[in-house]
């Protein structure tokens, strides 16, 4: 068994474990993809990875404010 195998077999596995979907595991890593992960992936992806949720946390929030201001212009001319 390759390495890569081990891993995708890992991540599988931890997807059971944290009630996330692999597809989804593997959306939110695919640097492919433009679209944000929900907060509770990332939420997810971070506390299986035991880091610093709070700090992942308020960088999804302002990444996610600033998504939401450029989808948002305000009207020109007023």
């Amino acid at each position: 068994m390759s390495l890569q195998e081990i891993s995708q077999l890992d991540a599988l596995n931890q997807s059971k474990n944290y009630g996330i979907p692999y597809t989804t595991l593997h959306d939110a890593l695919n640097p492919k993809l433009s679209r944000m992960p929900a907060l509770r992936v990332v939420r997810t992806i971070v506390t299986a990875c035991v880091a610093d949720l709070e700090q992942w946390v308020g960088v999804w929030r302002v990444i996610n404010v600033q998504q939401f201001k450029r989808s948002n212009l305000p009207p020109t001319g007023l």
